[in-house]
């Protein structure tokens, strides 16, 4: 199982990528949206964590490349500080599968990550 997490947060990507990683999950992990895109291509993962403020290319913009280019099987998780833009994601849900608030609880992504990969029949990782 590959998940990409891009966050310009060195501390936040790093952080969350060790927990991933420890739950079984195969993750690398990108510090802005065109590294992201990048290692996405040369890399292929089942998911994406995506941070919505990136310099250069926010989440957005990865995320649209990343539907156009990989596939749209992706699963897509935005990571957001911002109550309006989690709000709006949830709602229009157009890129992303799931939306989480920056510094949420590791439990609950990595909920929201499995259950989201058990839906495109993608084995989800081991439990905590």
């Amino acid at each position: 199982m590959r998940v990409l997490v891009a966050d310009d947060n060195e501390d936040a990507a790093n952080s969350l990528a060790m927990l991933l990683d420890i739950s079984g999950y195969d993750v690398r992990v990108a510090l802005d949206g065109q590294s992201a895109v990048r290692l996405a291509e040369q890399w292929t993962p089942d998911a994406a964590i995506l941070d919505i403020n990136m310099p250069g290319l926010d989440g957005y913009e990865v995320a649209k490349v990343l539907r156009h280019r990989l596939s749209q099987e992706i699963v897509l998780v935005a990571l957001s500080g911002e109550l309006s833009i989690r709000q709006r994601d949830l709602g229009t849900a157009i890129l992303f599968d799931a939306c989480c608030a920056k510094g949420a609880n590791f439990v609950e992504v990595k909920e929201h990550l499995d259950t989201l990969l058990r839906a495109h029949r993608i084995p989800p990782s081991r439990p905590l």
